[in-house]
């Protein structure tokens, strides 16, 4: 019990400090992301291709994160659902805010390539800048892969860690390889 309770702080404080950049590779249906210490196997998934009303995101500006880019957002259909209802609906103070916070997703994004990686910086970072001056919100449409972790390796023991990772660190990635920016007011221009 005392061993992997050490096991286990030794491998958050692996990913949560101290790591250098980030890197992956794809090997047939394997994408490796190679931190310092570890490296972290996740099995290719199913395509998808979808386009996000970004409510919030974040590079993390770190390199000590499995997936540097994240974003929390509505899905296009649904954000034109709840338009319909409520056209404010992205405003805190109104009452499709509810409705919309309900129907967030998370997204842990590893892009594919730097071309992605510029995109999605580009988007956060639009983002942000729209938000802190009440500007209009954006979508993304992405395509790529859903990413699921079979194994996270600390190599200096050679051994597999992820049954003791937090939940958090589990989760999908989503590998992407086309990032597309859309103005909000294009697409609620006709919905």
């Amino acid at each position: 019990m005392r061993k992997s309770l050490i096991v286990t702080i030794l491998v958050v404080l692996l990913v949560l400090t101290g790591c250098s950049q980030p890197s992956h590779s794809i090997r047939g249906e394997e994408v490796i992301v190679s931190l310092r210490q570890m490296d972290v196997h996740f099995k290719r998934g199913r395509d998808f291709s979808d386009t996000y009303m970004i409510f919030g995101a974040g590079d993390s500006g770190r390199a000590d994160t499995i997936s540097q880019i994240w974003i929390s957002g509505i899905k296009l259909d649904k954000a034109i659902s709840i338009y319909k209802r409520y056209p404010d609906f992205y405003k805190c103070k109104s009452p499709g805010a509810a409705v919309a916070q309900n129907a967030l997703l998370d997204l842990h994004i590893i892009p594919a390539d730097s071309e992605a990686l510029n995109i999605l910086k580009n988007a956060v970072s639009q983002f942000e800048k729209n938000f802190k001056n009440k500007g209009d919100r954006i979508f993304v449409k992405l395509e790529g892969e859903v990413l699921r972790m079979t194994k996270a390796i600390i190599r200096k023991v050679n051994g597999d860690v992820t049954d003791q990772l937090p939940s958090q660190m589990r989760r999908d990635r989503y590998l992407v390889n086309s990032v597309e920016i859309v103005e909000a007011k294009i697409v609620f221009k006709n919905p």
